[in-house]
């Protein structure tokens, strides 16, 4: 099937599911997010239905879950190796990432 997606994440937020996507749309992965427009019901449904899946083309799966791991072993280590701090929002980004992925401004240097 051409339309078959897998999943690859399972996030714990909508925000967290677009650092994903971002993450493997950099590597040539192409992505879908499905549950982020649940977001908005949190308090109102249990904490497992507002979760948000990260899927992947089949051919891809490898591909992702080594990205998502080199990401996950990334975000226990400590939180400035490797990343850069966005001067206009301070948000820590991975170093892989040419612009800050919460405002959008370039990395400079």
């Amino acid at each position: 099937m051409a339309n078959q997606f897998v999943r690859v994440y399972r996030a714990a937020s909508a925000t967290e599911a677009h650092l994903l996507k971002g993450l493997l749309e950099q590597h040539g992965v192409r992505v879908r997010v499905l549950g982020d427009g649940l977001a908005s019901a949190v308090g109102e449904l249990p904490a497992d239905v507002v979760q948000v899946d990260v899927e992947v083309p089949p051919g891809f799966v490898q591909l992702a879950r080594e990205l998502i791991e080199e990401y996950e072993q990334g975000a226990r280590g400590p939180i400035n190796v490797g990343n850069w701090i966005c001067p206009d929002c301070q948000e820590h980004n991975p170093y892989s990432f040419d612009f800050c992925w919460h405002c959008r401004r370039f990395r400079t240097g």
